[in-house]
C-alpha cells in the first residue's frame, strides 16, 4: 500500500501542469495574458511585463485537449482586449469601432491554434513555436483587413514614448527585421518560461525523483531539447543586446544637422469640422503666430512643419487660381492662404512643410497633402499626397462600387452624412531642404532629404520603408511625420509616439513630428525621444513650438534593403507545418 501511494505521488509530480478541464481556467488564462499585455503598452507602458504576458495563454494551448473551448474564450477575451485599448476611436465612429475590434479578436484564436499544432502535434518547442506563430499573425494583421491594422505590435511594447525613458538595446534589432524581429524575441522568451514550466520535473530534497523507466527516457529527452533550446535564446538575446549597444554607440556627433521647428496647434477636431470662419481665421492667426515664434527663437530653423491639413483652405495652384476669380467672397478667402504662406517663407527666408487639402475638379478628386515652400517663396513643383487612408476615417473599403452599401455605411460607421472619400497618392515624393549652418564640405555633399508620411502613415512599417529606400538604397535622411491627433482621446498619442519610433530605428533616419493636439518633437536614429512638447491643455490657444538640430544618420540598413522578408518565410513555414499538422494523425 506504501508502494502503491509512492508510485502514485511520483507520477502525479511528474506532470506539474494538470491539463485545464474547467472553463473558468480556460477564461482566467486567457484573461491573466490579456492583463498583462495591457498594461505593457501605454499608458502605463511597463514594458517588461510583455516577457511574461504570454505565458498563461500559452500554457492554456500547450496542454489543452479542448482547441474549440480554448479558440472561443480567447476570442472573448481578445474582443475585451481590443474594446478597451481601442476605446480612443470611439469619438471618430462607434459601430466601426467595434467592427474593427470583432475581426482583430479573431487573430488571437488562430495564433494559439497555430502554435498548439506546433507545438504538440510536430514537438516544436514553445521557445520557437510560439514567436513563430506570433509573428505570422502580427504580420498577416499588418495587411489586412483593409490595408492592414499594425499598432499594438508584441515589440512595440520595448520602445521608449517619453523624454525620460532610456534608449532601448533590444529594439536595435529592428533596422535587420523590423519591429516583428523584436517580438519575435518578446515572444521567445515567453515560450522559454512556458517551456520549463511545463517540464516534468519533480522537485524534492533538490533532486529529481525517477517515475518508470519510459518516463524518465521522456523526461531525459525534453530535458536536452530545453537546455538546447535555453541556450539558443540566451545566445539570441544576448547577441541582440550586444547588437543594441554596438549600434547605439556607433553613432558619432560630427554628422551633418538640420534645425527644424515643429509647430503643435490644438484645434478640436470636432469644431474643426463645424468651425465658423471667424474662428477658422482666429485659428489660422494663431498658426501664424506660432510660425512667427519660431523663426525669432534661436537657433533658428533651416525647415518650419505645420501639422496635418491646419491650412484651412487648398494649396494646389489651379484650384487657387479659381479661387481668387470666384465670384463669392468666401471663395476667394480660401484662395488667399498660398500667398499668405509665400510671403511668410520669404520674409523670413525658411523652408515650410504645410499640410493641407489638395482639390482637383473635374474629375471631383480630394487629397490629403504635403507642400513644400522654400526659402524664395516659391512651392515646390511636386507634393506628397497621402498614400495608406484611414478605413472609414478617410474612405469607405469595401463597398465603394455600390452607392447603397455606400450610403449606410456612411450613415453607421464614419462621422459624416456625405462621402468623403479621399483619393489615394501615387508619387513617393522625397523633399529637399538645404542645412542653413552646414559646413562647406557637407552643403558640397548634399541636401537633406525629407519624406513626409501623414497620419497613421509612420505606423505603417512597409510604407515608410518604400518612402525611405528604393531598391535597396537609402534616398531619404529625414522622416517628417504631419499628424492631427485631434480625433481620438485616451492613451492614443502616447501609443502612436511609441510605434513611430520603430520607422526611425527599422530605417536609420530621425524623425520630426509636428501633431494637432500633440505628442510633437522628435525621434533620433537609435531611438532616442526628444524633446517633445506635452500634450497641450484644453485650450485651444494652447499651442507651442519647439526647434531641435536633428543629427543625420548616414547608416542604410537590412531592413531597409529586404523589408519583412526573413519573417514572410517564417510565416510561410509556419503555415505549411499547420495545415500539416492539422490533417495529421495525432500519434497515441
Amino acid at each position: 500500500m506504501v508502494t502503491s501511494r509512492s508510485s502514485e505521488r511520483s507520477r502525479s509530480l511528474t506532470v506539474p501542469i494538470r491539463r485545464p478541464q474547467r472553463l473558468r481556467t480556460y477564461l482566467a488564462g486567457a484573461g491573466a495574458s490579456g492583463l498583462l499585455l495591457g498594461l505593457s503598452f501605454p499608458e502605463p507602458g511597463w514594458s517588461p511585463l510583455a516577457y511574461v504576458a504570454l505565458v498563461p495563454v500559452a500554457l492554456l494551448a500547450m496542454r489543452t485537449e479542448r482547441t474549440w473551448r480554448l479558440a472561443w474564450t480567447s476570442y472573448v477575451v481578445a474582443l475585451l482586449w481590443w474594446l478597451v485599448m481601442l476605446r480612443w476611436l470611439t469619438p471618430v465612429t462607434v459601430m466601426g469601432y467595434v467592427m474593427l475590434s470583432a475581426f482583430l479578436s479573431l487573430y488571437m484564436p488562430a495564433t494559439l491554434i497555430m502554435f498548439g499544432t506546433l507545438n504538440r502535434r510536430w514537438r516544436v518547442p514553445a521557445a520557437a513555436s510560439l514567436p513563430m506563430a506570433w509573428v505570422t499573425f502580427e504580420l498577416i494583421r499588418g495587411l489586412a483587413p483593409a490595408q492592414g491594422f499594425s499598432w499594438f505590435g508584441l515589440g512595440h511594447s520595448q520602445a521608449p514614448f517619453d523624454p525620460s525613458h532610456n534608449v532601448s538595446r533590444i529594439i536595435q534589432v529592428a533596422d535587420l527585421g523590423g519591429d516583428l524581429a523584436v517580438s519575435f524575441l518578446v515572444a521567445a522568451t515567453n515560450g522559454v518560461i512556458a517551456d520549463v514550466l511545463t517540464m516534468p520535473w519533480v522537485i524534492g530534497l533538490g533532486r529529481q525523483r525517477r517515475a518508470e523507466k519510459n518516463e524518465k527516457n521522456k523526461t531525459s529527452k525534453k530535458n536536452r531539447t530545453l537546455l538546447a533550446t535555453t541556450a539558443l535564446w540566451a545566445a539570441a538575446m544576448a547577441a541582440a543586446m550586444t547588437y543594441g549597444s554596438y549600434r547605439i554607440h556607433q553613432i558619432g556627433g560630427e554628422g551633418l544637422r538640420l534645425a527644424v521647428a515643429v509647430i503643435q496647434t490644438n484645434v478640436p477636431q470636432s469644431n474643426k469640422d463645424s468651425s465658423s470662419i471667424e474662428q477658422i481665421e482666429q485659428d489660422w492667426q494663431q498658426l501664424l503666430g506660432l510660425t512667427q515664434r519660431a523663426v525669432q527663437q534661436p537657433p533658428k530653423p533651416d525647415l518650419i512643419v505645420w501639422p496635418e491639413t491646419m491650412v484651412p483652405g487648398p494649396l494646389n495652384l489651379d484650384r487657387v487660381a479659381a479661387l481668387a476669380s470666384s465670384q463669392r467672397e468666401v471663395d476667394r478667402w480660401l484662395g488667399t492662404f498660398h500667398a499668405e504662406i509665400s510671403a511668410l517663407t520669404k520674409r523670413h527666408q525658411v523652408d515650410l512643410l504645410a499640410g493641407a487639402r489638395t482639390e482637383i475638379f473635374p474629375p471631383h478628386r480630394i487629397y490629403n497633402s504635403v507642400y513644400r515652400y522654400n526659402r524664395q517663396g516659391g512651392q515646390a513643383p511636386r507634393r506628397y499626397d497621402k498614400m495608406h487612408r484611414v478605413p472609414f476615417g478617410e474612405y469607405i473599403p469595401w463597398v465603394e462600387a455600390s452607392p447603397w452599401l455606400m450610403g449606410l455605411f456612411i450613415k453607421y460607421l464614419t462621422p459624416y452624412d456625405h462621402d468623403y472619400t479621399l483619393t489615394p497618392g501615387r508619387q513617393m515624393t522625397v523633399f529637399e531642404v538645404a542645412p542653413r549652418h552646414a559646413t562647406a564640405g557637407q552643403a558640397a555633399r548634399r541636401r537633406v532629404r525629407i519624406v513626409t508620411p501623414i497620419c497613421f502613415e509612420d505606423a505603417v512599417s512597409r510604407l515608410c520603408r518604400r518612402l525611405i529606400y528604393e531598391g535597396g538604397r537609402k534616398r531619404a535622411d529625414l522622416l517628417v511625420n504631419l499628424t492631427n491627433d485631434a480625433w481620438f482621446g485616451g492613451h492614443e498619442r502616447s501609443q502612436h509616439l511609441q510605434i513611430a519610433v520603430f520607422r526611425s530605428v527599422e530605417n536609420r533616419v530621425p524623425t520630426a513630428r509636428s501633431v494637432n493636439t500633440g505628442i510633437s518633437g522628435f525621434i533620433s536614429s537609435i531611438g532616442r525621444v526628444g524633446p517633445t512638447m506635452p500634450k497641450p491643455a484644453e485650450d485651444r490657444n494652447g499651442g507651442s513650438v519647439v526647434t531641435h538640430a536633428v543629427s543625420i544618420d548616414e547608416r542604410s540598413t537590412i531592413f531597409g534593403r529586404i523589408g519583412h522578408t526573413p519573417i514572410a518565410a517564417v510565416a510561410i513555414v509556419s503555415g505549411g507545418l499547420t495545415v500539416c499538422g492539422l490533417f495529421r494523425r495525432k500519434k497515441s
